[in-house]
């Protein structure tokens, strides 16, 4: 076999190789994007599933109605400000969606009251976190956002509910939602009273700095003008992108 011959054949076998090697890259793409879109329809079908679960909530308490997604919605931007990663972010997303499930709990003569509840019947309202959590702990989808429904009602001072946790331990996304579970109730119409205008609602958030909420998230949501995502009827003026 002459040396050109060699040459030849080593060059056919590079060049097959190669061919081999760009076809092998092409379908790992292929298939890393089928997964990609795959994820996606599945994100997109979990979160649809959430949202049918918050607006059960919802029925039960008409003066609620869109507030699991609005906090949602202004949650999620929060998040994003901060940098969470993109699983975090959907973890948010699902315990703000599902914050107040642990309503489904509670009497709707509770609910619906249109004056101060009593002692005993705010400690029972004050259950709903505890509710919430029960509800969704046997389903392993869920665990990630427990945390969220059980602590959203706990104060950056300690004085909060149910457990009284104090500052930084206090889960992250607890106190941004927090913020935005507060802001948006301030400024909806409850049966014990109107609706807080947009300058009340802040000015009650800046007052809250330190002692119900964390301040960094109360500065985060107010030098970004999170509030105008809502109109002052409640309504979603635009998306977290």
């Amino acid at each position: 076999m002459t040396l050109s011959t060699v040459v030849i054949i080593r060059s056919r076998s590079i060049s097959s190789n190669s061919t081999r090697l760009i076809s092998l890259e092409m379908k790992v793409e292929e298939r890393t994007q089928e997964l990609i879109e795959a994820y996606k329809k599945l994100k997109e079908s979990n979160l649809e599933t959430v949202k049918i679960l918050a607006e059960t909530i919802e029925a039960k308490d008409p003066y609620t109605r869109g507030h699991c997604n609005s906090v949602r919605v202004l949650s999620s931007k929060m998040a994003r400000i901060i940098g969470f990663q993109r699983e975090d972010i959907e973890v948010l997303e699902y315990g703000s969606l599902l914050h107040d499930i642990g309503k489904i709990g509670i009497t709707e003569a509770l609910l619906h009251k249109d004056g101060d509840l009593t002692a005993e019947e705010r400690k029972g309202f004050q259950l709903h976190t505890v509710i919430g959590k029960n509800i969704l702990k046997t389903v392993d989808f869920f665990k990630p956002c427990l945390f969220i429904v059980r602590n959203h009602h706990e104060w950056y001072d300690g004085k909060g509910y149910p457990d009284g946790t104090v500052g930084d331990d206090i889960e992250l996304s607890a106190r941004i939602v927090a913020v935005a579970d507060a802001y948006d109730a301030m400024t909806s119409t409850r049966p014990y009273r109107k609706a807080l205008s947009q300058e009340v609602a802040i000015n009650e958030l800046v007052h809250g700095k330190g002692t119900q909420f964390d301040p960094m998230q109360v500065n985060t949501f107010i030098e970004h003008k999170l509030y105008s995502m809502l109109s002052i009827t409640g309504e979603i003026v635009s998306k977290a992108s």
